[in-house]
């Protein structure tokens, strides 16, 4: 019972940081993405302002598609029960994490500056399904090893 409490837990405290990423101001937001991608380029010795855009605005859908692919993981592995079908545990993962990202997303139309993009809903639900797949073929490669 701890550990399911555990697991839970997990999904809750990464839902909550994203809800605190996805409550900052598009300036608050921009600038925290432009300072990592501010760091790489000085790093590289790199200056054109074309490619930091480009690279900015990777960087910023790379973090969606991540931050969602551990959402998955932690929600399947908190969903994960040996009564229940995997299948079922790996279809419902993917439709919380839809749901919270679709939820996220309207979030975003209440914060100054920010909008609801059906991109970042798609490409976080993308995520989110590989973090969820990953692992249930973590558990289908468990019993076999």
């Amino acid at each position: 019972m701890k550990k399911k409490i555990f697991k839970c837990g997990l999904v809750i405290l990464l839902m909550f940081i994203i809800f605190c990423f996805s409550n900052q101001s598009s300036n608050a937001s921009s600038t925290t993405s432009s300072g990592i991608v501010r760091n790489i380029f000085d790093l590289f010795n790199l200056n054109d302002i074309f490619v930091f855009d480009a690279f900015h605005t990777l960087i910023r859908k790379i973090a969606h598609f991540s931050i969602y692919l551990l959402l998955g993981f932690l929600v399947y592995n908190a969903l994960f029960n040996k009564k229940i079908s995997s299948i079922n545990v790996l279809l419902c993962s993917i439709l919380i994490v839809c749901l919270y990202a679709v939820s996220d997303e309207i979030h975003q139309l209440f914060i100054i500056g920010r909008s609801c993009e059906i991109r970042d809903i798609i490409i976080d639900t993308i995520g989110g399904s590989i973090g969820s797949l990953l692992y249930y073929f973590y558990t289908k490669l468990k019993y076999f090893i």
